[in-house]
């Protein structure tokens, strides 16, 4: 994936105009993401010692469990932007740790959790599935990635649109596509969705870092991400990942 210089490139002084953007970029992301790492993980810390406690509640105890999720997910998607800043392949691989989980029950966990934003646009998220499907994966970063595009699925919708989420498998590799009535991406737009800091439009909100981290990761998993859009219609974005240990593809 290309769309910004390497380390060993940010320190030479031959850098063009657009290496120096993209490095003075790096600089700041890791910068911010690093200094938000240490009040998260006092607040993490926190929401730890109030779920102790053991006069809660059971509808403030679920609260508490799911702000503690919501945070420690926030957490990793730092280290992560710290990770992607640094140009570190091997430092996303090393952060993650596969195991065969039931991609079915993923998804519904992120539908789940964004079901008030979808709300709010009056979107229909549905799940298409034909049963328990495995993948093997780490399920906090797949929870990262399936996040992500369910979120951009939603902000990028009409509202009154939809979302699909088809979940599959034939033993060997499990899909995962998430489908929009959304805006759609420019043909020529497509080729670049997964290079850091990009965005179609300035009046595109993010920091274009989103779907570079995205891919890093599914890639970290020996899987791929690619997308599939018609403007003014929608988009696919789909993940293929290997089921099971042994059909994982070898480098």
């Amino acid at each position: 994936m290309t769309g910004g210089p390497t380390p060993a490139a940010c320190s030479s002084r031959a850098t063009s105009p657009r290496s120096s953007r993209h490095c003075a970029r790096d600089d700041l992301v890791a910068s911010v993401s690093h200094e938000l790492r240490t009040p998260l993980t006092s607040v993490l810390g926190y929401l730890e010692l109030a779920i102790d406690e053991d006069d809660h509640s059971e509808r403030v105890r679920r609260y508490l469990d799911t702000a503690l999720g919501s945070g420690e997910r926030l957490l990793a998607i730092i280290s992560d932007i710290l990770l992607t800043s640094r140009r570190s392949r091997t430092s996303v691989e090393a952060a993650v740790h596969p195991r065969e989980i039931d991609a079915v029950e993923l998804v519904r966990e992120s539908v789940l959790a964004l079901g008030p934003v979808a709300a709010d646009r009056v979107i229909k998220v549905s799940v298409t599935e034909t049963g328990h499907a495995v993948v093997y994966a780490d399920p906090g970063r797949l929870r990262q990635v399936i996040d992500n595009l369910l979120g951009n699925a939603i902000k990028f919708n009409r509202d009154g649109g939809a979302v699909d989420v088809t979940v599959s498998t034939d033993g060997e590799a499990t899909t995962i596509a998430v489908r929009d009535t959304g805006v759609g991406i420019a043909a020529e737009d497509q080729e670049h969705v997964f290079e850091r800091f990009f965005r179609a439009s300035e009046d595109v909100a993010g920091n274009g870092l989103g779907l570079a981290i995205s891919a890093d990761i599914i890639k970290a998993h020996d899987g791929t991400l690619t997308v599939a859009s018609d403007p003014g219609v929608g988009s696919t974005f789909t993940i293929v990942l290997p089921a099971h240990a042994e059909t994982r593809t070898s480098r």
